[in-house]
């Protein structure tokens, strides 16, 4: 893989590679083509967003939505503030919910309209929360019984595309990721943007990864995988991405087919799921290069990768 510079800050290497790569295509979703120069102006926006909502170095902001591209723009929006991004597990409700959210410390609260049915269930102890943002149509009917003042998320990204003036250091926290929880509550697992710039490029070495890999992935966005072995790999490869909103097994290969993907990422039951559909005569005619992953029974990783043509890796980590 060719060396190039690489910013120890996520914000400074989303503006060098919008620098270097100008209208090279970043990211796909669905019929959507974001180009490096389009995901940092729509970073910018939702930057000053932020800081227009008291939003400042340290800040927590909890983001529950399903995978989509407003999700990175946030995200990293978050990370050019100095801000701490919390991702939330989608099918959390009740008390996992109002866990996630209250001790974090979260002063907002993004959330896809779909998940409006769960705050109101918890709203009332959500005592840190200053503002909800809503992704999706949100009718005045539906807003109007909850206490906590509430935004579309159109108007929130109607801002500016100049850059913030935040000093974010390489040691500064860029995300909280919460545990599974199998033993109780989650537990958050803070990060700072050197751990995961670092962490990206040691892993892009391993899966021998590059500027011409599209890297595929239908893991969720509140999960380290997508975020780091998707996202920010994706960056510092200089790469192109694709996001499903979840796995489906049916039409995987498909979609690798569609999208070129060279690589893409899994975790445990994926791998063996593969294994077990029907197979197919065009089986090992995909663009798929490598896997990257954990947890997958050695026999059936062995299977799957004489049958599809692809290379499995995995690794381990806490």
């Amino acid at each position: 893989m060719e060396k190039v510079h690489t910013p120890r800050v996520l914000g400074e290497l989303i503006e060098d590679r919008a620098k270097r790569l100008g209208d090279k295509i970043f990211l796909r979703f669905k019929d959507q083509n974001i180009s490096y120069n389009e995901i940092n102006r729509y970073t910018n926006r939702c930057a000053n967003a932020f800081k227009n909502l008291g939003i400042g170095k340290g800040d927590k902001v909890s983001i529950m939505l399903l995978n989509c591209p407003e999700f990175l723009y946030l995200w990293f929006g978050l990370a050019k503030c100095g801000a701490v991004e919390v991702p939330v597990n989608t099918s959390y409700m009740g008390e996992f919910l109002r866990h996630i959210v209250d001790q974090s410390d979260s002063k907002i609260l993004v959330i896809s309209h779909e998940f409006l049915d769960r705050l109101k269930l918890i709203e009332n102890a959500l005592k840190k929360v200053e503002k909800v943002v809503v992704l999706g149509d949100i009718q005045k009917q539906e807003v109007a019984g909850f206490k906590i003042p509430m935004m579309s998320f159109e108007e929130f990204f109607n801002n500016s595309e100049d850059p913030v003036d935040v000093k974010v250091l390489p040691s500064d926290a860029l995300s909280i990721i919460y545990t599974s929880g199998t033993t109780g509550l989650s537990k958050g697992a803070l990060g700072p943007h050197n751990f995961w710039i670092v962490c990206a490029e040691k892993m892009l070495e391993y899966r021998e990864g590059g500027k011409d890999d599209i890297f595929y992935t239908f893991m969720p966005f509140y999960h380290f995988n997508a975020q780091c072995l998707t996202t920010v790999t994706t960056l510092v490869a200089e790469a192109q991405m694709v996001i499903a909103e979840r796995f489906s097994a049916s039409r995987f290969w498909d979609d690798a087919r569609h999208y070129g993907a060279t690589q893409f990422n899994y975790l445990g039951g994926v791998i063996p799921i593969l294994a077990k559909q029907p197979e197919r005569p065009n089986d090992a005619d995909n663009p798929i290069r490598i896997a990257l992953g954990a947890g997958c029974p050695p026999a059936v990783m062995e299977e799957v990768e004489k049958r599809f043509g692809i290379k499995c890796l995995e690794g381990f980590g806490m």
